[in-house]
This record gives structure tokens, sequence and C-alpha cells, in this order.
């Protein structure tokens, strides 16, 4: 089966692994991507993960319930976002040069 929405974790202040698993599938995501998580990490200010505590979840689903076109948009801007900030390569190269100035 397929999915147009993916819900993570609620309480969580940003999305985890699941979460970029599912933007990478060009979902829409719910999940924490909190103010001050995007503050503190500039790849977060892009991200188009909605941030959603469990008191909103009603209202953030029944907007995209209305708005259906809204879960494509988003789901693309996904894909691009994971594309991105989390290619495999980009990743691997980011943490070689972390690891080369540690050793």
């Amino acid at each position: 089966g397929s999915a147009d929405l993916f819900i993570e974790d609620l309480p969580s202040s940003c999305p985890g692994p699941l979460a970029i698993l599912a933007m990478s599938l060009g979902k829409t995501v719910i999940s924490g991507n909190s103010k001050q998580a995007r503050e503190a990490w500039i790849q977060l200010r892009d991200c188009p993960v909605l941030h959603t505590d469990q008191a909103g979840i009603f209202k953030r689903l029944e907007s995209l319930v209305r708005e259906p076109r809204s879960l494509r948009d988003i789901g693309k801007r996904s894909r691009v976002y994971a594309e991105r900030f989390h290619d495999a390569k980009l990743v691997a190269t980011q943490t070689l040069e972390v690891y080369k100035r540690l050793i």
C-alpha cells in the first residue's frame, strides 16, 4: 500500500530517521520540527516537516484533509529537502570530513 502522510513521534523536537525516510519517498510528514530546533540547526530552517504536538494534531489533520493539494506540494518539497540534506554520499563526505579533523 501507499500513504500520502507520515506521522512520526509528536513529542520530538526534530524529525527522526523514519521521517527522513518518508520525506525521501515524497511524503508529507507530521513530526517534531520546533522553533528551537530550527533556530539551533540551520538545516532544519527549510525543513517542510509540519511541527505538531498532541494537542494540535486534530487541527493539523483537518487542514490537510480540507486542502489535499497541500499534501502533494509538501511531499514534493520533502523529497527535495531529503535529497539536499540527507543524500548518502553527502552525509558520508561530511562524516569523513569530521573524522579527518578528529584524527
